[in-house]
């Protein structure tokens, strides 16, 4: 399955703390919302991802690591990731192109952002 590249990103999000959208808040709600929903939407599929250890205060205190573009892209991807429907056994496939978009979205953070 194509999960592993999400678990890695997420890991990598959550211990950057970064966030994307208008505001900090508004950014890290984002973030932390689409990656909760995420874990949610995937257990039923058996996919096991990290506990998300990123709180708003974190998140708030890192997203100045990342550009506008850089806030866009992690708001797109937490949107995206709480867009998700509930994963199926009937629906894994699709379910798992549907994440890979999630995570093709994210791609080409800033170094600053993404370390």
């Amino acid at each position: 399955m194509r999960f592993s590249s999400l678990g890695v990103l997420a890991a990598l999000l959550m211990a950057v703390g970064c966030g994307g959208g208008n505001s900090d808040t508004a950014s890290c709600d984002a973030l932390i919302k689409g990656l909760n929903d995420f874990n949610t939407k995937a257990a039923p599929c058996g996919v096991n991802t990290p506990p998300i250890s990123v709180t708003a205060d974190s998140c708030k205190a890192s997203i100045g690591k990342c550009t506008d573009a850089d806030k866009t892209k992690l708001n797109n991807f937490g949107s995206c990731l709480s867009s998700l429907p509930t994963c199926s056994q009937s629906t894994v496939e699709t379910w798992a192109n549907q994440v890979q978009t999630c995570v093709n979205n994210v791609s080409g953070l800033s170094s600053g952002c993404g370390s």
